[in-house]
């Protein structure tokens, strides 16, 4: 039995009994925070099924996957990093995937071993995935007309403004660094963020190097992109803008660090991941203001979701510097903004 044939067989069985691995499948890796839970498992004959499920504290459950949007998206070209559109087990969602961890944590701890021309390759990939979902046509309309779950759960935060738990003392931070104007404009960027436009597309929704699963050994270039827990309807720009607050926020962290070649490396990975996508039509501000959104809502759902860490106040810093750029700072074309100014008031 294949490693996909063996994903099949474990639907009912995870459906039937969602806490127990199914046959012939073992656990190897296991984290989540009180947004969502993942379970990674590899079959006794190779193959990979990675099992994700809303954490308890996650204020929407998954988006569904309407049948007449997996047609289209089984119809799309197989591509380099292909789409992995979840199996729903129950709460669950179960997935496919040609290895057992996410790009992502190749580029977090980044070493001397670290392929990064693999990493370019699959963020070239995902650019060219992106398009082609971008423009899967009508299949489109199939999906909610709610506005992305990221935008909407900020600005919820952003109107809330909570004053109790780690939340609340994130937003009391961020009056303080950031100002009152800079919140005011993010609002207004959140909320922009959640309008369909007048031509809007099919959108993962949350793209991230978090769902970006590459092969292993000689297929390291290749990969899945873990979908269908966040689709929406919206402007093209958020998907891509989304992934590249992801990666400047990456960029920071390297930078912080002292690791000067990660950093760049994940500047080339950025500008991989827009040639891959190649439309230059896309609105370069709207890139930048979403990218800064992700780093904000990144820094939002660590307090709500897993709690309070100093590191926190860094991203606020960040991010009052990308919004007196128009977030364009953020781009993987332009200089991240010096973090050597101490913290924001005004």
């Amino acid at each position: 039995m294949s490693g996909t044939s063996g994903g099949a067989a474990a639907r009912a069985d995870m459906a039937a009994d969602p806490v127990g691995p199914p046959p012939d499948w073992a656990p190897v890796d296991a984290f989540g925070t009180g947004y969502l839970v993942t379970r990674v498992l590899r079959h006794t004959e190779g193959g990979w099924l990675w099992i994700r499920r809303p954490g308890e504290r996650r204020p929407v459950p998954f988006t569904p996957v309407p049948p007449a949007f997996r047609a289209a998206v089984t119809a799309l070209p197989e591509p380099a990093v292909r789409l992995s559109l979840g199996a729903p087990a129950g709460t669950d969602r179960l997935y496919s995937a040609p290895g057992p961890a996410a790009v992502g944590h190749r580029m977090l701890g980044a070493g001397p071993d670290t392929d990064w021309p693999a990493v370019e390759q699959l963020l070239a990939g995902t650019g060219r995935l992106l398009r082609a979902l971008h423009s899967c046509g009508p299949a489109a309309d199939a999906l909610p007309a709610a506005p992305p779950p990221g935008a909407a759960r900020l600005a919820g935060w952003l109107v809330e403004r909570p004053v109790d738990g780690p939340a609340g003392a994130l937003y009391t931070a961020a009056r303080q660094r950031l100002g009152a104007l800079r919140l005011a404009c993010v609002l207004d960027w959140s909320e922009d963020a959640g309008e369909p436009g007048p031509t809007p597309v099919a959108l993962h929704g949350g793209t991230s190097v978090g769902s970006l699963v590459p092969g292993e050994g000689p297929y390291a270039d290749t990969g899945a992109l873990l979908a269908g827990e966040e689709l929406a309807r919206g402007p093209a720009a958020y998907d891509v803008g989304w992934l590249l607050g992801e990666l400047a926020e990456l960029r920071r962290h390297h930078l912080d660090r002292g690791d000067r070649e990660a950093a760049a490396h994940c500047t080339g990975a950025g500008l991989a991941f827009l040639r891959g996508y190649d439309d230059r039509s896309l609105d370069r501000k709207a890139l930048g203001r979403t990218a800064t959104l992700r780093i904000l809502t990144h820094a939002h759902d660590f307090a709500a979701y897993v709690g309070w860490a100093s590191q926190l106040l860094g991203l606020l810093d960040l991010v009052a510097d990308l919004v007196d750029t128009d977030g364009l700072a953020a781009l993987p074309d332009n200089d991240l903004p010096d973090n050597g100014n101490g913290p924001r008031t005004t």
